[in-house]
């Protein structure tokens, strides 16, 4: 596949839900707390479309005070003339902006019951928003906000006995809590999941399953899979369920690269674009904490950051980025 953008029609589309898998302190820092996760996925949705954080006073950070990743992505499109759409992947709470409604709430914790119980609807829901409203679009780009989903992915790949690791918010991985859920996961199950669909059901989550039944309606559109470890589990499955299609493709940073290139290139292959976002000369420290690890992908920035780059300078980018943060700082 080229690494050229296809711009020209194209949706930028933000798939926003939430797992209770995230509610377990320490798993992810998608939040200044663990209950504050499920407020997440509506800020960012704010953030993304309205510039500023609604539902909370402050917006979401994590617990060592980095910014969401979307303001980045918020301060690269506001340089685009790209539309933006919200969809409910499972929000456990709505955000005060227009966003399509799917009627799903947040996945379970797959250690206790199924994680994804309603997975034939949200597929069947995805297939409906791709062939109804997203058939409009020759391409369309499909990000995340899904604090715990690295878990979900993980546990996912797991089940179909696929070693591989996934990322982390966090600077360092708690790979050992990781690997302690993928054994309560996987061992309160009596069988095995007998497909890929099945895998996803058990201990995936709803974004995942939107994004099945999005690109099942748009096979002759390209797909761009926004994000990280969770987007790239989400390209490798789609690909085991409706075969290989060559516009499909994952964009994710430099930091996913650098701490999980392994992974990325083992699901993704060469249908792989990697985004040269950098914020070593960022006037915000928040900012350049993201060069230290931190966050690392989300929101699909790096997608985001490609897209702008299309008609703007990396100077005039940075510095929408950074207004984009001083304004909810």
């Amino acid at each position: 596949m080229s690494n050229k953008l296809r711009l020209e029609n194209s949706a930028f589309v933000l798939l926003a839900g939430n797992t209770k898998l995230s509610l377990i302190h320490g798993l992810t820092a998608a939040g200044a707390s663990p209950e504050l996760t499920f407020m997440t996925p509506a800020v960012d949705s704010e953030i993304l479309l309205n510039g500023r954080s609604i539902t909370m006073r402050e917006p979401p950070m994590t617990p060592d005070g980095i910014p969401t990743p979307a303001i980045v992505t918020r301060g690269c499109l506001q340089l685009t003339d790209i539309p933006v759409i919200v969809v409910n992947a499972g929000m456990a709470v709505k955000p005060n902006v227009p966003f399509i409604e799917t009627g799903l709430n947040s996945a379970e914790d797959p250690r206790f019951t199924i994680g994804a119980p309603f997975f034939d609807m949200a597929v069947n829901t995805g297939y409906y928003i791709g062939s109804s409203i997203l058939r409009r679009f020759d391409s369309v780009f499909l990000a995340e906000s899904v604090p715990g989903g690295t878990t979900t992915a993980l546990l996912t790949l797991r089940s179909l006995g696929i070693e591989l690791k996934t990322s982390t918010t966090f600077r360092v991985n708690p790979e050992e809590l990781k690997e302690q859920i993928v054994k309560e996961s996987l061992g309160m199950r009596l069988l095995s999941p007998v497909s890929f669909l099945d895998s996803v059901k058990f201990y995936g989550d709803y974004m995942m399953a939107l994004s099945f039944g999005i690109s099942a309606a748009l096979k002759d559109h390209w797909i761009y899979f926004s994000g990280g470890t969770q987007m790239a589990t989400v390209y490798y499955l789609d690909k085991m369920i409706s075969g290989s299609n060559n516009r499909r493709s994952v964009i994710t940073t430099r930091w996913i690269m650098e701490d999980q290139r392994k992974t990325m290139k083992t699901l993704c292959g060469n249908n792989l674009i990697e985004s040269d976002l950098d914020f070593h000369s960022s006037k915000e420290d928040g900012l350049r904490k993201f060069e230290e690890g931190h966050v690392k992908e989300g929101v699909g920035m790096g997608a985001a950051y490609l897209i702008a780059k299309e008609n703007s300078s990396e100077k005039t980018i940075m510095k929408s980025i950074e207004e984009t943060y001083e304004r909810l700082s």
